[in-house]
């Protein structure tokens, strides 16, 4: 009998799992074809283990040289030194089911939010990583705070996209067709007049090419005024129901933009503090390709700026693929439609895909009138349909982020034209 309790006892064991993320990796049981790490990847691991006791830390990493499986460690490194909850945090819900397909060719225990809205009780009980996206974290109702879950670790992957989406919870909208637009339209309309009383017809005649930002010292002396006629639509979905709690403390903060379609008030900068379950985290590390900008980092999420001068940059190991970047119209003027589907119809003549970025549906139509497919819903069965057939000629709108093209799912990527700013104030 003792035997069988020793065997017993012994199938029951957890195995111990190493927390250093490069051992971690090679601990994992996974297919064949994802058995190694980039040395870009485990430059980038062995840095952050070094300084996994500071608190906050930016990693920046090329497209394409796998900084998702370098979170995912990283978070799941966590997990087992800390047994406390981490989570992923991702621009949008594509890129959570990309991440979450990926920890699974990898082993990596992890989670996602279901239609239900229930947070997993795998996450709760520390035995997995919850993948999701930032709004659910970063909105004046989130589930976390409502439910005072702790949080020990968070990664924010594309952290660039990231900010872009939290200053977009933090930020007020009024359409022209909703009543709080002409409202204060009417309350502000003599003091912008005085700004700038070219501009201020223009809005009023419905010119689209117009935008004016309310002085501050008008925006503060009307605050009551304002908290009234907001008074009216607090529980309204579209505008205030997730922003009313991070804004009705901070409005002398707040700074409002109108153009002839709509109006916006937005934050100087986002009160993340506001959201307890992300300010109380012990540990927050970023992730980004590119981060022109770091001082949202420092601004918007508190990362303190020692994390942004020393950043974790591995050196460029050019393990991550070779890319050609054509220009033409910079030295060819001439350069005109005919040259474009030259160019097209060499690539699909031999069988390749053609993926086309642009900034609006409207560009999106001009492609497809030379033979582009616009893809607007069910973008990622359509993104693996291209990773499984050749001579595809796609056209995505207003989409630049978490857009997995992998081998051979896309030859030639076509950039026409660029995004457009997606604030008011960024204007």
């Amino acid at each position: 009998m003792n035997i069988f309790k020793k065997i017993n006892d012994q199938q029951n064991k957890e195995i111990a799992l190493p927390n250093e993320p490069n051992e971690l990796f090679y601990s994992l049981k996974k297919e064949k074809e994802y058995s190694y790490l980039r040395g870009i990847q485990e430059e980038a691991l062995t840095s952050w283990y070094q300084q996994k006791q500071n608190s906050h830390l930016l990693i920046k990493m090329n497209t394409g040289a796998g900084k998702t499986l370098v979170g995912l460690l990283i978070l799941y490194s966590k997990l087992i030194e800390t047994k406390k909850r981490s989570v992923f945090l991702c621009p949008d819900k594509q890129l959570v089911n990309q991440v979450f397909e990926q920890s699974q060719k990898y082993n990596i225990p992890t989670c996602i939010i279901d239609h239900d809205n229930e947070i997993p009780e795998e996450f709760l009980n520390n035995k997995a990583i919850l993948i999701t996206t930032v709004q659910k974290l970063f909105n004046g109702k989130n589930i976390f705070d409502r439910h005072k879950i702790e949080i020990e670790t968070i990664v924010i992957d594309d952290a660039h996209k990231c900010v872009e989406k939290i200053k977009d919870a933090f930020t007020i909208k009024f359409k022209k067709d909703h009543p709080v637009y002409d409202e204060l339209f009417a309350l502000f309309g003599d003091e912008l007049k005085k700004q700038a009383i070219g501009s201020y017809e223009a809005i009023k005649t419905e010119h689209p090419d117009y935008y004016m930002k309310l002085p501050f010292w008008s925006w503060i002396d009307n605050k009551e005024k304002v908290m009234k006629i907001f008074s009216n639509f607090l529980s309204e979905q579209e505008t205030l129901l997730f922003t009313w709690d991070l804004f009705h403390n901070n409005f002398n903060q707040y700074e409002m933009y109108i153009t002839s379609s709509k109006i916006e008030i937005t934050p100087i900068k986002c009160y993340t503090q506001n959201i307890q379950t992300y300010a109380n985290a012990k540990y927050k590390y970023a992730l980004s390709a590119t981060f022109e900008n770091d001082i949202s980092l420092l601004f918007d999420l508190d990362f303190p700026l020692k994390s942004i001068e020393n950043p974790i940059e591995p050196k460029d190991r050019k393990d991550y693929g070779q890319r050609l970047i054509l220009t033409p119209k910079r030295y060819f003027n001439d350069f005109n439609t005919d040259d474009i589907k030259t160019v097209i119809n060499h690539h699909l003549n031999n069988n390749q895909n053609i993926l086309v970025l642009v900034p609006s549906f409207r560009e999106a139509r001009a492609w497809e009138s030379i033979g582009a497919k616009i893809i607007s819903e069910n973008i990622e069965e359509e993104i693996k349909k291209l990773k499984d057939s050749k001579g595809n000629f796609i056209v995505l709108a207003n989409r630049y982020d978490g857009i997995d093209l992998g081998g051979e799912a896309c030859n030639v990527l076509i950039i026409h034209e660029h995004p457009k700013y997606k604030f008011i104030r960024d204007k």
